[in-house]
């Protein structure tokens, strides 16, 4: 696909850098290799010297992330240790041991990247199953079925 910009040669660029490293008419080289005067200053801009544009840096790629691979192993031995453990409550210990901060969220897709997901943990409260509840419900069970 044909783009809208038009792509310049290296050597092109050095010519309009060491013109101006040189002293040089950098315009008037720049209108001779056929090469827009604005686009021409953004090159002056980001290069500041002529090596510069031969080690210029690389666009996009993969973004800076908090959670590294040892932080990912951490969460994982947390885990394996107490697979009780909240999101939350891995979030904080991450805090604590690496002091890395993030959300549950974040801890949640990581743990899902290695295939681990989290339920939401039930614990039976005390009292739930007592005999004397067990005769509460039922009584109500009768009575509801009375009506």
């Amino acid at each position: 696909m044909p783009s809208r910009y038009n792509r310049y040669a290296l050597a092109t660029k050095l010519r309009i850098l060491d013109a101006v490293r040189t002293g040089g008419n950098w315009e008037s080289v720049a209108q001779a290799d056929d090469v827009n005067i604005n686009t021409a200053r953004s090159w002056l801009r980001r290069y500041p010297t002529s090596s510069a544009a031969l080690h210029a840096p690389l666009r996009g790629g993969k973004r800076a992330q908090k959670m590294t691979v040892d932080g990912h192993a951490f969460l994982m031995s947390k885990l394996s240790i107490d697979p009780d453990l909240t999101l939350r409550q891995l979030a904080d210990e991450l805090e604590r041991a690496w002091s890395i901060s993030v959300c549950a969220q974040t801890v949640k897709n990581h743990l899902d990247a290695s295939l681990i997901t989290m339920k939401q943990f039930h614990k039976k409260p005390q009292y739930m199953n007592t005999v004397q509840n067990k005769i509460k419900r039922k009584d109500f069970l009768v009575r509801l079925q009375q009506l």
